[in-house]
């Protein structure tokens, strides 16, 4: 059996690969774009623009319905701007996502402050440490307000520090 190659075989299979090729860069791009966006998205929520933030969540959920960040994410724009019952199923959805995500759980922290709900916000602050001991959250007076014990961060001794004094 012998195979003929031919220029509109040649041209055809060329054409295959260039497709498939571009459909490689394309899934990259996507990944970058929704990476980019999330990025942005998280910048805008940690510098307390959530009404700037809520629509990029959104975007990001249209394309990605299951990825508990984006969910956590939404949940505390949502919570930020007091659209509580929105904010409640997102992170409901985040934490059954991910029941292990300390970030979801701080999230959860704080929707229940916001309601006035300090017993399942300790529960929740609590679960969050247990995840994480040495979580940074800056959440001393979260800490105060729902009666907790501070976290005790490792005492540094300094040379020479106290001695003859």
């Amino acid at each position: 059996m012998s195979v003929k190659i031919t220029t509109r075989s040649l041209a055809i299979t060329f054409i295959a690969l260039l497709v498939s090729s571009q459909a490689n860069c394309l899934g990259t791009n996507a990944g970058e774009t929704q990476q980019s966006l999330f990025k942005e998205a998280e910048k805008l929520r940690i510098r307390n623009s959530p009404y700037e933030a809520e629509p990029l969540y959104r975007k990001l959920l249209a394309k990605d319905p299951n990825n508990f960040r984006y969910q956590a994410g939404l949940g505390a724009v949502l919570t930020e701007i007091n659209r509580l019952p929105e904010a409640k199923t997102a992170l409901d959805r985040a934490v059954a996502l991910n029941p292990r995500d300390p970030g979801t759980r701080q999230a959860l922290a704080m929707y229940y402050i916001r309601i006035d709900d300090k017993s399942k916000a300790r529960i929740e602050f609590k679960k969050m440490l247990a995840l994480d001991p040495r979580r940074n959250c800056h959440c001393g007076g979260v800490q105060a307000y729902l009666g907790l014990d501070p976290v005790k961060k490792p005492s540094v001794r300094q040379p020479g520090g106290s001695k003859g004094r």
